[in-house]
Parts: C-alpha cells; sequence; structure tokens
C-alpha cells in the first residue's frame, strides 16, 4: 500500500516562524541583560586588580600614592593628569601618545609591558565614550579609569596631592575613592550630570568604584563628593 507524506502547509509554517519569533523576543532582553551584567563584572575585577596593583606600588613607596604628576624618562614633566596611572600608550588628541604603557606606576605590578602594549586590565568593556575622532576612553587617553588625586579642600602637612598623598593621610579607607569609572569624575567633583557618554553600565547614575581599602561596588552618585582631606568622600 502506498503511503502519502504530507509536508507543512504555509500557513503551519508561518505559524512556527512566528513561535520562534516570539521566543526570540523573549529571550534577547534575558541575554542581554546576562551580557551586560558579565561585562559590569569584569569592570569591577579590574578595578579590584588595580586596586591591588596600588598596595604594591605602596610597599615599594613608602606609602605615598602614585599622584598625577607624570614624568617622562628625559625627566619632563608629561602633564598633571588622573589618568596615568595604569594603562596603555593613547593618542595624540589630547598628548597621551607622550605617555607609554612601560612608564605608567601600576603597570609593572599587573604584568609585563612593552612601551605599545594593550593593558587590557585599564580598559572596561563596556567604555563606549567618545573623544575627538570617535574613540573610546581607552583608546585616546590609555584608561578607562581615572585615580582620586585632585584635593578640594586643604591637607595638613607639606604634602603635594601632584606628587602623591600618603597613605596615613586618608582617614575612612573604606569610603574614600581610590579609582572609579572615569565618568564618576564629573557628577562627584563639579555636579555635572550632562556628560551621558560616560553612562557605561546603566542609563541611571551609577559608576563603578574601587575604594582605597580595596573594595569594589556600584555606586550611586546623586550629588557633589568632596571633603577636606582625600577628596571625593562617598557615603557622608
Amino acid at each position: 500500500m502506498k503511503t502519502s507524506r504530507r509536508g507543512f502547509t504555509l500557513v503551519e509554517l508561518l505559524v512556527v516562524v512566528g513561535i520562534i519569533a516570539l521566543l526570540i523576543s523573549m529571550l534577547l532582553p534575558a541575554l542581554n541583560k546576562a551580557r551586560r551584567a558579565a561585562k559590569n563584572t569584569q569592570c569591577l575585577s579590574n578595578l579590584r586588580q588595580l586596586g591591588a596593583a596600588v598596595y604594591l606600588y605602596l610597599n615599594d613607596n613608602h606609602f605615598v600614592f602614585p599622584g598625577g604628576q607624570v614624568v617622562e624618562p628625559d625627566g619632563i614633566l608629561f602633564k598633571r593628569t588622573q589618568c596615568g596611572w595604569a594603562g596603555k600608550r593613547g593618542t595624540a588628541l589630547y598628548g597621551y601618545d607622550h605617555l607609554p604603557a612601560d612608564v605608567r606606576p601600576l603597570n609593572k605590578y599587573l604584568g609585563r609591558f612593552g612601551p605599545d602594549n594593550e593593558v587590557e586590565v585599564a580598559r572596561c568593556p563596556e567604555d563606549i565614550a567618545t573623544l575627538g575622532q570617535g574613540g573610546s576612553f581607552y583608546d585616546v587617553v590609555g584608561t578607562s579609569y581615572g585615580a582620586n588625586i585632585i584635593v578640594q579642600g586643604s591637607l595638613s602637612g607639606v604634602d603635594d596631592p601632584w606628587d602623591g598623598i600618603r597613605y596615613s593621610k586618608v582617614r575612612q579607607p573604606s569610603r574614600i575613592v581610590l579609582l572609579a569609572d572615569e565618568g564618576a569624575y564629573y557628577p562627584g567633583w563639579s555636579g555635572d550630570y550632562t556628560q551621558r557618554q560616560y553612562y557605561w553600565h546603566t542609563s541611571d547614575i551609577i559608576w563603578n568604584v574601587v575604594f582605597v581599602d580595596g573594595h569594589a561596588a556600584p555606586v550611586r552618585i546623586d550629588k557633589t563628593f568632596a571633603g577636606q582631606d582625600y577628596s571625593f568622600i562617598l557615603g557622608m
């Protein structure tokens, strides 16, 4: 006996395609959320590694933080910057082509880097800020993270924050920012919430921060945080 085999009708095929499309539309938000969460976790891991490198630096340098005076190998002052602690060579847009990877003080605690090596630990996976010709902050400046070196108010003693602040000056290590996503400094120092290209992790005013005591966390920055000592005090 001959058996006839019937294929899918066009209506049945369209129903199947519609169900698949519906399932994909339901799964995509969850997948995107998981992807963003993974990138955020990587960013926090980067900051923890940078925080650990700072402590290795402190042990080798009489417990004085790196500061912001970036001096080139020939002894000439390159510039004062909060973006010189770790990272790769940047571009000429802001002069960071003069700051190679082997000059940045934390890099030697993070791996072996030649002048033009990439330094991935200094790159936030969600660094999508555009500077000048469309590069990310990491591409242009060499790092996605800024160090807390600018002092609002005054310090006792003769320490110049640009030369490096002594660890003993930090009164509450668990509440003082060490390094953070670059975008954190616009609201944190000046109350500027307009720089939306730096809202890397969420559309909300939340940035990743590593504190002086080494713990890293996403922090909501909804006001200017500044104090008389080591500036940018959170949780006050």
